[in-house]
C-alpha cells in the first residue's frame, strides 16, 4: 500500500533563487505560477501594469501588459491565463501567445486569489466564487476566505491571514480540515501538489 502524503512528511528544498526586476520603489510579489516550458510568471501588485516572465535560470524574458495592476493569476491552458486585479472587481483572460487582453469578467466584489480546475475558475472574493470560463457564476461558497485560493479535482484550499490558518473544504463548502501552526504568520499564497 502506498504511503499516504501528509503535511508531516513534506520537506521543502530550495531549488533556485533569482532577483526580480523592481518596477517601482516598493514591491509586493503577490502571485506567481510556473508555465509548462519551465518559465515563471510573477505578479508585483505594487508594480506597473505587467506580469513578468522569467526563465528557470532567472533571466528576464518579457513583460506581459495587463489592463491594471494585477493581483494573482492562474494557468488555463498553454495559451491562456486568468488574472485578477484586487479591488478593481474583475478578471481578465489573457492570451500569452499574442499578449492581448481577452475577455473581461466583471464582479460585484473585489477579486483576489484565483485557481483553475476542470473548466472552472475559483475566485477569492466575498466567499469563493466558482465560474465557468466565460464568467458565468456557477456557485458561491459562503466561507470566510482570505486572499488566496487553490483547487484540486475535489477540494478547495485557502489561506486566512487574519487567523494565520490554511483551510481545506469540499466543493460544496464543507470544512474538511484547518491547519494552524504558531510559525505560520500571515499566510499568503498557496499551491497544491497535483
Amino acid at each position: 500500500m502506498p504511503e499516504m502524503k501528509t503535511i508531516n512528511n513534506i520537506h521543502l528544498k530550495l531549488k533556485k533563487r533569482f532577483k526580480v526586476n523592481k518596477k517601482c520603489v516598493r514591491m509586493w510579489l503577490s502571485g506567481c505560477t510556473m508555465l509548462s516550458n519551465g518559465n515563471v510568471l510573477i505578479v508585483d501588485y505594487w508594480g506597473n501594469n505587467v506580469l513578468m516572465e522569467y526563465s528557470e535560470d532567472g533571466k528576464h524574458i518579457r513583460d506581459i501588459p495587463c489592463s491594471r495592476r494585477p493581483f494573482d493569476l492562474t494557468i488555463i491552458d498553454s495559451d491562456r491565463i486568468a488574472v485578477t486585479y484586487g479591488d478593481r472587481k474583475y478578471v481578465n483572460i489573457l492570451n500569452l501567445k499574442i499578449t492581448t487582453v481577452g475577455k473581461k469578467v466583471k464582479f460585484y466584489y473585489s477579486c483576489y486569489g484565483i485557481s483553475y480546475q476542470d473548466d472552472k475558475l475559483f475566485i477569492s472574493s466575498e466567499g469563493i466564487v466558482i465560474t465557468d470560463i466565460t464568467g458565468k457564476v456557477l456557485k458561491t461558497l459562503k466561507v470566510n476566505c482570505g486572499r488566496y485560493v487553490e483547487s484540486t479535482i475535489d477540494r478547495i484550499y485557502f489561506t486566512d491571514n487574519r487567523d494565520h490558518t490554511v483551510h481545506c473544504i469540499s466543493m460544496t463548502g464543507e470544512e474538511i480540515w484547518v491547519h494552524k501552526v504558531e510559525s505560520l504568520v500571515i499566510p499568503r499564497g498557496i499551491t497544491v501538489d497535483h
